[in-house]
């Protein structure tokens, strides 16, 4: 099992734990991972509690597996969820980015629990990698939508958009192929840190009531887990996963 001392497993639990928070507050399904509205609010409320619970669960050597597992079941079902709205609206940028965020995290949490199997670690792989290369094409896709994000202080808003893109396109091919890996991922957790700093904690501030805010906040600490977590698993030369014992 990883050890407690990864940055990885803690984001992850934290953006989990986050998430829960904010869906049983809400009493809605999590925006950017489910469909937003829920059945009824049992079902948000449910969902959420499973968040609440499981999250906190992984820093718990006892209960890790099973927690992991109830959140890989969790995502599989909110992946579920939005077939049908992929299949309606194929070209909805949005609907493959939440679909990508939602298999990347239970590809992240399988590693957790089987960090020995090959069929975890090349999931895990691809799958970040896959995400990491979308994440690019949509920053080059809407470079405006993007710039908008950036704080005005920050200079050559105009050109992160593109830095940003390139910089994730090439570092999930990286990851993909097992070519520079591990600094690749380094690097794309180190952007996702500074994107909590730099850019979700002054929208919150901003905005201190909007559910969305901190829900992409919870998120980039899940998402920047994920990709530590990848990295933890990589092998010094990123070429490939180093075998584990527990």
């Amino acid at each position: 099992m990883p050890d407690l001392d990864k940055p990885g497993l803690w984001l992850l639990a934290a953006g989990i734990t986050a998430l829960g928070v904010i869906g049983v507050a809400t009493e809605q399904l999590i925006e950017g991972l489910q469909p937003v509205e829920a059945p009824n609010r049992i079902v948000a409320l449910i969902n959420g509690g499973i968040l609440l619970v499981s999250g906190p669960g992984l820093l718990v050597a006892r209960y890790r597996d099973r927690g992991a597992l109830l959140l890989v079941t969790l995502m599989g079902v909110s992946l579920a969820l939005q077939i049908s709205g992929l299949l309606a609206a194929p070209t909805d940028v949005t609907l493959w980015v939440s679909a990508a965020q939602a298999v990347a995290i239970a590809a992240a949490l399988c590693l957790l629990i089987k960090p020995e199997s090959d069929g975890a670690r090349l999931a895990a792989r691809i799958v970040v990698g896959a995400m990491l290369i979308l994440f690019g094409a949509v920053h080059l896709m809407y470079p405006a939508a993007i710039a908008g994000m950036i704080p005005a202080w920050m200079p050559g808003q105009a050109l992160w958009p593109w830095a940003t893109g390139a910089g994730q396109t090439v570092a999930g091919l990286a990851v993909v192929s097992g070519v520079f890996g591990r600094p690749a991922t380094a690097l794309v957790g180190a952007m996702f840190t500074s994107w909590v700093l730099v850019v979700h904690l002054p929208r919150i501030a901003a905005a201190p009531s909007s559910g969305s805010e901190w829900t992409f906040m919870a998120l980039a600490f899940a998402l920047t887990g994920v990709v530590w977590t990848v990295n933890g698993a990589l092998a010094r030369n990123g070429g490939d996963f180093p075998s584990r014992t527990r």
